[in-house]
């Protein structure tokens, strides 16, 4: 029975969303404007600040700040059960990703609401 109870317990945790923990403070990351981020080379580790106006269907979504509008990708397993509307603001950890034959859009790794 006490085997049972322990083998439940770690079944049970496994399904538990993990609380997203680590280092607060300075980042190498910086925070950039929309601006700034579709002038920024392919790949640079950025952080934006602003509002998510919409979805544009699947993963892709529009990101806005004071500077302008920008494409974004959140992957659904990235969301980690946050719920955001256009009034929401937020906070994005992605990469800059550039085409030669569409617009620099960002690739999010993590969001989270705006401190």
């Amino acid at each position: 029975m006490k085997h049972a109870t322990i083998l439940a317990a770690a079944a049970l945790m496994a399904y538990v969303p993990y609380a997203h923990a680590g280092f607060v403070g300075p980042s190498a990351e910086p925070v950039v404007s929309v601006e700034e981020a579709k002038k920024m080379p392919d790949d640079t580790h950025i952080i934006l600040k602003g509002y998510i106006e919409n979805s544009l269907g699947g993963e892709k979504y529009v990101f806005k700040d004071n500077t302008g509008s920008i494409e974004i990708e959140i992957d659904d397993e990235d969301w980690r059960g946050l719920n955001v509307s256009p009034k929401d603001k937020v906070e994005i950890h992605g990469e800059v990703d550039t085409h030669l034959m569409k617009p620099t859009d960002i690739d999010v790794d993590s969001i989270q609401l705006a401190k």
